[in-house]
């Protein structure tokens, strides 16, 4: 396995950070898919980032046809396989990162994948000074 690309994991975190909670679902790599990215379009973290240039220059993207699924350098892909390789993580890690809202897991689904992210990164001694201050709120639904 290689080493997990903890720089690119806060990058992530970084953007999802800027998407509105309304406009985050980790139900479907897309569930709707508005005129522009600005305009109605929902998706889950994986789906949000392969819309990203950042990503996009890493090979990953939007399966062509199938706005539904990803591609990896021109294949199409699973979520938690693409993940794992993207951020140098296992398939389980990526899919307990960036899997469907479990039973138990409050707030919004935005919420959840920031908490599950910065709970993985501190575990790791790998939070910024910013992350470690979200980490020590009761709460992000305030903020969000």
């Amino acid at each position: 396995m290689p080493k997990p690309k903890y720089e690119l994991l806060r990058e992530a975190y970084a953007i999802i950070g800027g998407i509105p909670k309304d406009a985050f679902n980790l139900r479907s790599v897309i569930n709707l898919h508005g005129k522009s990215l600005d305009c109605g379009t929902i998706a889950c973290a994986a789906g949000w980032l392969a819309m990203h240039p950042k990503f996009n220059a890493l090979g990953l993207c939007l399966a062509a046809g199938d706005r539904h699924s990803l591609q990896l350098q021109g294949e199409p892909i699973w979520f938690d396989t693409a993940m794992s390789k993207v951020f140098g993580i296992s398939e389980r890690l990526a899919a307990e990162l960036f899997g469907i809202a479990l039973r138990g897991e409050t707030g919004s689904h935005k919420e959840i994948w920031l908490r599950r992210v910065r709970t993985y990164l501190g575990k790791r001694g790998q939070l910024t000074a910013q992350l470690k201050a979200k980490a020590q709120q009761p709460t992000l639904k305030a903020a969000l």
